[in-house]
């Protein structure tokens, strides 16, 4: 039978329906078959990528699709009835494939029942696979092994992902799989595999120098930038005079796209380099107002006055001096034009994805918008910077960078970026 004869075959076999009731599309090309999630599942702004999985390794991932394999919650791959999980994981640095799949990474060899029954991956033409960095632990009986992807990892791990295509091996990367599960509930299981992928790439990089991290998964809303009120084709001579250091701070928010945390983080540090700015004009303002009050009087209780407006900048707390940065330097207007953008009503709302920050009202009769915003900001920031176990926080929940809440991070990027180029532009007018 040629190569067309084949693909005619499973074209035409009920596989390529169950494929594709599985959430995915599918369609022959050639000598592979072509997979990519369907559009429905993930945001439609992200651009996805068609997966062509060899034809020689349908029958095995036939096989696999047997054990009813399920995708994971928050990382790309799967888990299945047997109690095997397969998470697709890429480089954290330049980690050559010498380095993953060397013999000296084998760990003290025990009765493990992979050294007869190996675990699937998917093998090159010429039948060739790597040696796999895998160990176990005999009291549980889970193995972890990093290996290439088997072809149901191509499937429910590469195919669901945005990652560049990796050339370690064959064009697909590499997977952790993590065997001998036990059977429990379904979120109990998804925590272990959490919790047993974080201990085993932590001590892969502080033991053995091998820097990888799990690719999450793709989620209804992504940290893609949307540019606040469009961009202008022309190019000018420059005309903003920036502080070096705001430069600086602001060019590592945009380059840290890969990271919504720190991206976040970055643009609130410019809102902060502006504080004390802001709390003096504050305080210049307050003390002029004293002083050409008609019944001002040089008298005691009036220069108790004048100190006293001298002196709130300096009791003030962070999130006084947000507010009193944004009050001065924000345009309300654009920020009622920011938060009626599609999309952004409900993420801004008590039914959006991030919690314990204040949600945003536009027509709050007791609370000024500008006020909602910088209370959310600065939430949003202690629930970054701030660890579980500090006392004083302890309302807050911790917002940890990898996530359902971090995936959702996009509008308040965008947001906390749209305050940190006005305030920049109100700069402007002080220098």
């Amino acid at each position: 039978m040629t190569e067309n004869d084949k693909t005619k075959a499973i074209t035409a076999d009920p596989f390529i329906a169950e494929i594709e009731g599985r959430g995915f599309v599918a369609g022959p090309s050639h000598d592979e078959i072509l997979f990519v999630r369907r559009q429905v599942d993930i945001d439609s702004r992200i651009r996805r990528r068609y997966i062509g999985l060899p034809i020689s390794g349908i029958p095995v991932l036939r096989r696999q699709l047997s054990s009813n394999p399920t995708p994971l919650n928050e990382y790309c791959g799967y888990i299945n009835a047997d109690g095997l999980a397969e998470i697709v994981i890429r480089p954290l640095r330049n980690t050559p494939p010498s380095v993953l799949f060397s013999t000296e990474h084998t760990e003290e060899p025990w009765d493990c029942i992979h050294d007869d029954s190996p675990l699937e991956v998917f093998a090159t033409d010429d039948g060739m696979v790597p040696h796999p960095i895998h160990v176990g632990d005999p009291e549980s009986g889970i193995c972890l092994e990093i290996s290439p992807p088997s072809p149901c990892g191509i499937l429910f791990g590469i195919a669901s992902a945005t990652i560049p295509r990796i050339t370690h091996y064959s064009g697909f990367g590499v997977t952790l799989k993590i065997d001998g599960l036990a059977e429990e509930e379904s979120q109990q299981r998804q925590a272990q595999i959490r919790a047993l992928a974080d201990s085993f790439l932590y001590e892969l990089s502080v033991r053995n120098g091998i820097y990888l991290e799990p690719v999450p998964a793709l989620k209804l809303t992504s940290t893609r930038r949307r540019e606040f009120g469009g961009t202008v084709g022309e190019v000018r001579f420059p005309k903003t005079r920036i502080d070096p250091q705001v430069a600086q701070i602001y060019s590592s928010a945009e380059r840290a796209v890969s990271n919504p945390s720190l991206a976040y983080l970055s643009y609130y540090q410019v809102l902060e380099f502006y504080f004390p700015y802001a709390v003096r004009r504050h305080a210049i303002r307050s003390i002029r107002r004293e002083l050409r009050d008609p019944q001002f009087q040089d008298s005691d209780k009036g220069i108790m006055r004048i100190i006293s407006a001298a002196e709130g900048g300096s009791r003030a707390t962070e999130g006084e001096q947000i507010s009193t940065l944004l009050e001065d330097a924000v345009r309300e207007g654009n920020l009622v034009e920011f938060f009626q953008r599609e999309g952004y009503e409900h993420h801004f709302s008590k039914r959006g994805p991030i919690s314990g920050v204040e949600h945003i009202i536009l027509k709050n009769a007791s609370k000024p918008l500008v006020r909602q915003v910088a209370d959310r900001v600065y939430q949003l920031r202690n629930r970054i910077v701030h660890a579980k176990d500090d006392p004083k926080y302890d309302n807050l929940k911790f917002l940890l960078p990898r996530g359902l809440e971090s995936d959702s991070l996009g509008p308040d990027l965008d947001l906390v970026r749209t305050l940190a180029t006005e305030v920049i532009t109100d700069s402007q007018l002080q220098s």
